[in-house]
């Protein structure tokens, strides 16, 4: 059964590929950068990883010291990172998609990357980092600002001709999804707990 899902899986998202190859290609040519300069944006692109590394850590670390659920958080983002990451370069090297400056000569990127084109983890792990954060706290602005970074990160791989719209996509739905489950998961997780220690007790 595992097997079957598998290659459906498979099936599915090469199949989605080929049917919107040309609506991708022509959309990415209109944001592609092209002659103009890309160095703005790639200091934006990296900024993806170390942002998205350090705030599990600075959740941690400025927690109050009377927040005893400082460490719970912090799991669950390092959980639903390591889920992100494993459906995106899982997907990745199923799918096995070329890059589009492999495929369109007129696609000339920043910086070429060894890894296949479809989802991209750039998007896939600032969406997670901004659904992570729209969770935790109850500032509106803190959610605009972490939608908008990582709307302009998904924005850039675009511009840098690094990915092709529906790579974007599909990362944007990892990363949001990813976040979404495992936070789902470690509430059900702490439910049965309490659940079962409810029932010892008794």
């Amino acid at each position: 059964m595992k097997g079957f899902f598998l290659i459906f899986y498979c099936l599915f998202f090469s199949c989605c590929i080929v049917y919107a190859q040309q609506g991708d290609i022509k959309l990415l040519r209109a944001v592609y950068a092209g002659n103009r300069s890309m160095d703005a944006m790639h200091v934006l692109s990296q900024s993806t990883y170390p942002i998205s590394i350090l705030y599990p850590v600075a959740v941690y670390a400025f927690s109050s010291k009377q927040d005893s659920n400082a460490l719970l958080h912090t799991k669950q983002i390092l959980y639903s990172m390591a889920t992100a990451a494993v459906f995106t370069y899982g997907s990745k090297w199923l799918v096995n998609r070329a890059r589009p400056y492999e495929t369109y000569a007129d696609i000339i990127p920043y910086n070429k990357e060894i890894d296949p084109s479809f989802p991209s983890g750039h998007t896939s792990m600032v969406f997670n980092t901004a659904m992570n954060v729209s969770m935790l706290t109850h500032q509106p602005w803190v959610k605009i600002t972490a939608f908008t970074w990582a709307s302009a990160i998904a924005y850039s791989r675009l511009y840098l001709g690094e990915h092709y719209p529906s790579d974007v996509i599909a990362g944007a739905f990892i990363g949001l999804g990813s976040a979404y489950l495992s936070k789902k998961a470690q509430a059900w997780l702490i439910y049965q707990n309490r659940k079962k220690k409810r029932h010892n007790d008794f």
